[in-house]
């Protein structure tokens, strides 16, 4: 039992001697330091209810903890990582509310964090909200306070923790049913020094399973300018010890203070920041850092008309060479061009031989197909004609004399052939006429002379 009595008291020590090496070298400041340092960057009004609060002037669309930046973990938990330059201020002082009117609204405070938001898990996302004012930690992890769930920003479990984690936001339509199936993360840190307690998000062990990748923290070191610079394994944040109340004469308040009336709303500042020229180059120098490698990947394969009228120009000779050696090469080419067309329309081609038939056009046969070969058979029969045969004509009267007598007896032949088809057949014997032509005896057939018998030419 004196061990662990022992280890406390070295903790304690050490948390001592950390907290005075830490008061040492951060210097005590008001909110004059927000008031000043976040006045060229958004509206200062004077709310009724929780006095002076910051609206900045950003594009429609913006969500803190959610619109350029991203979660990193470090020895205090997940810590919101942003691209502004007055993120160090807002994202890790004070508290968000959403005004219907002017959009997310920020009351500052003198305690710092990691990340003032509220987080939830459901099977397969991680979630988180940012918190009111006046909400405590306790409130905050119980049942009775509700967020809309509009306010609610989700991811799933694979992607938390990437830089371009904006890509990964899931749709707003899906915040209901995840939230019904989801449960608080109650894993909360106190810090020793300003005795503050706050919720230090997913457990690491859980987000190393999920993701498949080994989480090294980073580890936080104060910086003496506002601001935060972020490097391999630490992030130098500007984080002052903020007293509400200092021995000062003046009260602290900012040097202007305009009136909620004339601060456009959220609607018209969409529109505004849309038109105006300068609204938007200020817009992309505020989110250039999270799109640097995709704008860069892009310009390679798209080149814009901005970035093709911005070539850089070097020396005036080096470019009136690079100027004059491409026209000389110009000038070769279409010359070469032009000779080549000109040799190809002087050179004369060879005429196509023709190749001569040995037969003449007008002795060729003429072939014909089967089925016109059948018409003109069928035709023959019918009109009692032999078929003409595509010969060539004789050369002599005898083989004139021959050829005319076999057609007159092939004329008389298809005649008798003819007649003999349309005469009527016999009919058949019946089966008792068989078996009496089986049971008569065997006689000598006789033979009949046809009398029609006609005698070949020799």
């Amino acid at each position: 039992m004196k061990i662990p009595t022992v280890l406390r008291t070295i903790i304690l020590i050490l948390a001592l001697l950390a907290s005075k090496h830490r008061i040492s070298a951060q210097v005590s400041m008001s909110f004059q330091v927000f008031y000043d340092e976040l006045s060229p960057y958004g509206y200062w009004i004077d709310n009724p209810e929780y006095g002076y609060v910051w609206i900045p002037n950003v594009s429609a669309g913006f969500e803190p903890y959610v619109t350029n930046g991203y979660w990193t973990y470090t020895d205090d938990g997940w810590l919101w990582v942003s691209y502004y330059p007055w993120g160090w201020a807002p994202f890790h002082y004070g508290r968000w509310y959403f005004d219907p009117t002017y959009g997310p609204v920020w009351v500052p405070d003198d305690i710092w964090g990691p990340g003032w938001v509220v987080w939830r898990r459901s099977p397969g996302y991680y979630g988180w909200a940012p918190l009111e004012p006046s909400i405590s930690i306790g409130m905050a992890l119980s049942n009775n306070y509700n967020i809309p769930f509009r306010h609610w920003r989700f991811v799933q479990e694979r992607y938390f923790g990437r830089k371009n984690i904006s890509s990964y936001y899931i749709n707003y339509s899906e915040n209901n049913w995840i939230i019904q199936n989801s449960s608080i993360i109650t894993n909360t840190r106190i810090d020793h020094i300003s005795n503050t307690k706050y919720i230090a998000g997913p457990n690491k062990i859980e987000v190393e399973k999920q993701t498949g990748k080994t989480i090294s923290p980073i580890t936080i070191k104060d910086n003496t300018r506002p601001g935060q610079n972020l490097g391999k394994n630490q992030i130098q944040i500007y984080r002052p010890s903020i007293l509400k109340n200092l021995s000062t004469e003046s009260k602290p308040a900012p040097s202007k203070v305009t009136d909620s009336k004339s601060i456009p709303s959220y609607n018209q500042r969409r529109s505004e920041i849309r038109l105006t020229p300068d609204n938007k180059k200020n817009r992309t120098q505020q989110t250039m850092p999270l799109q640097k490698t995709k704008n860069n990947i892009q310009s390679k394969k798209h080149p814009t008309i901005e970035s093709r009228k911005q070539i850089p120009t070097y020396n005036n000779e080096s470019n009136q060479k690079y100027i004059q050696t491409k026209e000389q090469t110009n000038i070769e080419t279409n010359r070469l061009l032009h000779k080549r067309k000109s040799e190809s329309q002087t050179k004369i081609k060879p005429p196509i031989p023709i190749k001569h038939n040995s037969r003449p056009l007008d002795q060729t046969p003429q072939r014909k197909s089967a089925k016109q070969e059948m018409t003109v058979m069928k035709q023959n029969h019918l009109n009692n004609e032999l078929p003409k045969h595509n010969t060539y004509p004789p050369k002599t009267s005898q083989a004139i004399n021959s050829h005319s007598i076999q057609s007159e007896h092939y004329k008389q032949q298809s005649k008798q052939s003819i007649h003999q088809e349309m005469q009527p057949r016999k009919p058949l014997p019946s089966p008792s006429q068989n078996r009496q032509i089986m049971n008569q005896p065997a006689q000598q057939p006789i033979r009949e002379e046809n009398n029609n018998h006609t005698k070949r030419p020799h």
